[in-house]
């Protein structure tokens, strides 16, 4: 090969000569390919979590994504890996910035969740589960005016035997805001005056109910 190179010298100009040079170097190996990495930054694999989920429709999930380098180090790669679902119908996954990871179920059905950087692909699978009902609990509960607030919970029943935490994600309201005030998105009541009134949360295609009745003096 240098013997070659150095007849082809001989006939051809020097710019010619130096571009056959460079090509047999990187031909070599002598190029700056990923070869040439330190294991540190090299990727061998991406795990994703959590694996094997179950929520109800709507219900948003951040996913993680971390990578695991040939040194054995590991990085979080959430914000660098491109997300993906194998099957949007059931679940989407955004790639915005500021919500990268974050699915959302949409109807009830097996999927994988992707993230994937260069050549290597991490997945997780995730499980939308019908909701079967909506339970708002206490269902009963008495208080007084100007107690500290007082905190109801929204919990769904899963199609799998399984349940959910809704409450922050239920729209919360009172039959009367006077008596009984309430955040509707938190689910936490203030009582204002004497009286009773009907508290409720509303998740996807369900609904359910609480009483709560308030008191002038302290309980």
């Amino acid at each position: 090969m240098i013997k070659l190179l150095a007849a082809f010298s001989k006939t051809a100009p020097a710019c010619c000569a130096l571009l056959m040079l460079s090509l047999l170097l990187a031909g070599c190996g002598g190029g700056s390919g990923n070869s040439g990495l330190p294991p540190a930054e090299i990727l061998a694999s991406i795990t994703v979590t959590p694996t094997g989920k179950k929520v109800a429709p709507s219900s948003p999930v951040q996913f993680t994504a971390i990578g695991r380098y040939l040194d054995g180090s590991e990085k979080d790669v959430t914000g660098l890996v491109t997300w993906g679902s194998s099957d949007s119908n059931l679940a989407t996954i955004s790639n915005a910035v500021g919500a990268k990871g974050v699915a959302m179920a949409v109807t009830p059905g097996d999927v994988n969740i992707t993230a994937t950087l260069g050549t290597i692909t991490g997945v997780a699978a995730f499980t939308p589960t019908a909701l079967n009902s909506l339970t708002v609990t206490p269902a009963v509960t008495t208080m007084a005016v100007l107690d500290p607030l007082y905190q109801f919970t929204a919990t769904g029943a899963l199609a799998d035997g399984s349940s959910q935490d809704l409450t922050n994600l239920a729209a919360w309201s009172s039959s009367d805001n006077t008596v009984a005030f309430i955040s509707p998105t938190m689910g936490a009541v203030y009582a204002t005056k004497a009286g009773a009134a009907t508290i409720k949360a509303v998740f996807f295609n369900m609904s359910a109910t609480a009483a709560v009745t308030v008191l002038d003096a302290p309980i």
